[in-house]
């Protein structure tokens, strides 16, 4: 049996794992129990559906969306480095996808927290500033990039030293 994937694609997909209502029966069992060794046991797998769906629909309306999902989950098992790879793809090849300033946002945060890697985090906000001037992230992503680098203590500093200034 071979099904079709959301948008008409180049790519027919076939009835394996990589199908959307597989990949959405395999969601709805991790969001039943979404802590401890149950989640940790099937978010690779999931990483692997969507993954594995990514790689054969890269033209499917589904394809970003699965992308931005991949890179949370890999998140949330400490797998910085994957979703890393997940959110740069989704920046690159999908430049209209309806979340990209939030997955913008989420990598420049994750970068700079999870990896330290301050510079990549510096880029990526200032990115998201030219390309979402007006978005409602702006503000958030200002102190970020004034708090870069900083120990919570001297953000706490650098407030106070401003609430006395004024």
């Amino acid at each position: 049996m071979t099904l079709m994937a959301c948008k008409n694609s180049d790519k027919k997909a076939s009835s394996s794992i990589e199908m959307p209502g597989d990949i959405k029966d395999m969601r709805d069992s991790i969001l039943a129990n979404p802590s401890g060794e149950s989640f940790k046991a099937k978010a690779p797998v999931f990483i692997k559906m969507l993954s594995t769906y990514i790689d054969k629909n890269p033209k499917d309306s589904l394809t970003p969306a699965y992308i931005f999902e991949a890179s949370q989950y890999s998140r949330n098992i400490g797998d910085f480095k994957t979703a890393e790879k997940f959110l740069d793809k989704l920046i690159s090849q999908y430049p209209d996808f309806k979340r990209l300033p939030e997955a913008i946002f989420f990598e420049g945060y994750m970068v700079e927290n999870d990896l330290k890697d301050l510079p990549k985090a510096k880029a990526l906000y200032e990115d998201f500033l030219k390309r979402y001037p007006n978005h409602p992230y702006v503000s958030n992503i200002k102190m970020n990039i004034e708090n870069l680098g900083k120990s919570p203590e001297e953000i706490v500093k650098s407030f106070k030293d401003k609430q006395q200034n004024k």
